[in-house]
């Protein structure tokens, strides 16, 4: 039976089915089978005949970014799962950037040193958007505190606030929370919120992403890493070295799908799996904002890149992103870190 339909019987005028009824929709509180939707607040509710969602069980934490303490720079979502934290900056299209600083810890950071922040990041090149994937080693229902870092650069030649102060420089940017101790300097300040998780995680499902892209491009064998290489022996193995190297992220994680030539001009389909903490989305994201002069120093000139709609998630499972580590973060747990014995930067 579907609750989302009110079974009429014996009414003139209508026109009933086999039974002598007819049905029509209804607003009744419902369950749509999902644990991660529907509060008192916000139940699941029907409307058009289905079961609708309500409001999440575990709503993420959002909190906005400002750079040079006046300029508005994006906002930051932090939720988590059993497993992971899941920690994204999405800006407000005036910056970028390519060193992030994160914060996560059963106790409060003792200074405003995000240098000493368990856990550091640097990407190949600045992107507008980036998500990290960080280890939930706190668990569910717990009391937790996280602070956002970043070096902001101006995504044009001036960005004037509404303040109407205006920079041109780069500058650091803190995400807003509701702790900021007198002896922080920088204006900096943490945020706290209780891990929540729901039976089946849907409300995560669009965090953490792998990304695949469709790479058009002609090979420069004169460029290119091997010195033996011709159009005629340019693999999937070369591809990915190149890529490797260019956006700093392993080997492992890069899934050449497809790799077709028609004559000169090679197309690839190119999958990004998160590894070292940094999701896959990112790392997408760093390419798709490389510099024509990088891809051909690296060996590949008229690039053309498009987001594809493949999805990896098949290939994941066959991945083990802990069997990647790189220098560029910092995977230590986070659950015993202290910054009390450790000095200001």
């Amino acid at each position: 039976n579907n609750v989302c339909l009110t079974g009429l019987c014996g009414v003139e005028g209508q026109t009933p089915d086999q039974n002598g009824c007819f049905f029509e929709n209804n607003v009744n509180p419902c369950n749509d089978l999902d644990a991660c939707t529907g509060t008192f607040e916000s139940p699941d509710q029907c409307f058009g005949g289905t079961c609708n969602p309500g409001g999440l069980a575990c709503p993420p934490q959002i909190s906005n970014v400002l750079a040079g303490q006046y300029f508005a720079a994006g906002e930051v979502i932090i939720t988590n799962d059993d497993s992971n934290f899941y920690v994204t900056w999405t800006s407000n299209s005036n910056w970028v950037s390519k060193e992030f600083h994160i914060y996560l810890d059963t106790n409060p950071p003792i200074r405003s040193a995000p240098g000493y922040f368990p856990f550091t990041f640097n990407l190949a090149h600045a992107v507008a958007s980036a998500e990290f994937v960080i280890p939930n080693d706190i668990g569910c229902g717990a009391f937790a505190y996280f602070a956002v870092h970043f070096v902001a650069e101006p995504n044009a030649a001036e960005f004037c606030g509404e303040n109407e102060d205006c920079t041109s420089s780069t500058e650091t940017a803190w995400m807003e929370g509701d702790n900021a101790p007198d002896d922080w300097h920088q204006w900096g300040n943490y945020g706290d919120f209780t891990t929540c998780c729901c039976e089946g995680f849907s409300h995560v499902r669009e965090f953490g992403a792998h990304t695949a892209v469709d790479i058009t491009f002609v090979p420069d064998v004169t460029k290119a890493l091997s010195t033996s290489l011709s159009n005629e022996n340019f693999g999937e193995d070369e591809l990915v070295d190149i890529l490797s190297e260019m956006l700093n992220h392993p080997r492992e994680a890069i899934v050449v799908i497809s790799l077709d030539f028609y004559g000169e001009i090679g197309e690839a389909v190119v999958g990004f799996l998160r590894a070292n903490n940094v999701a896959g989305s990112t790392i997408a994201n760093v390419l798709m904002s490389t510099e024509e002069e990088t891809f051909e120093d690296y060996g590949l000139s008229d690039v053309s890149l498009v987001v594809s709609d493949v999805d990896l998630d098949d290939y994941f499972y066959f991945f083990d992103t802990s069997s990647a580590v790189s220098s560029t973060s910092d995977s230590s747990s986070f659950t015993n870190f202290r910054s009390d014995s450790l000095s200001d930067s």
